[in-house]
């Protein structure tokens, strides 16, 4: 299937501007004692909450979907392996098997203790060993990981290694 669609509001201001909005209602002026330089702060207060709604408009329109935010982010930040980690899964999540493979490779080279990034090459791995590596660094990196610890004893037992998952 497609990529599903990323929803950045609860990230960069959506759910932040009616509370704002709130804020700004709660503190209006009533009554004759409000005058002048409280309606102008109220009113500058106001723009504010509303060019922040037209700054969320410009980066929603720009991250479409969640590979091309993740792409926009790998691009920002070369070197931060989650931003790998989640290209690789909207690239498999999007048909892209090998783009999702390079870039959870790419994660664990940035980050080798990067556990998710283990798991999501051995769970997509057609080599029985190359997965029991992956699943056994992502077993160190994360020991109760209970994803990791199903998945290494499926494959020995497969593999007619019953009792090496336990070791």
């Amino acid at each position: 299937g497609g990529s599903r669609d990323f929803v950045t509001a609860d990230r960069y201001g959506y759910l932040v501007l009616p509370g704002l909005a709130l804020v700004l209602v709660s503190l209006w002026p009533s009554g004759k004692a409000a005058r002048g330089w409280t309606y102008v702060g109220l009113l500058l207060l106001g723009l504010a909450i509303a060019a922040c709604g037209w700054a969320n408009t410009g980066t929603l329109s720009r991250w479409q979907n969640s590979q091309a935010f993740w792409d926009y982010e790998r691009q920002r930040q070369p070197s931060y392996h989650l931003a790998w980690g989640m290209a690789g899964s909207t690239a498999w999540d999007a048909g892209q098997p090998n783009a999702g493979r390079a870039a959870w490779q790419q994660a664990v080279r940035l980050q080798p203790s990067y556990a998710r990034g283990h798991l999501h090459l051995a769970l997509t791995s057609p080599d029985p060993d190359a997965a029991r590596r992956h699943l056994r660094h992502a077993l160190l990196a994360s020991p109760h990981d209970p994803q990791a610890t199903l998945a290494l004893a499926q494959l020995d037992r497969q593999s007619g290694d019953s009792g090496a998952a336990t070791k």
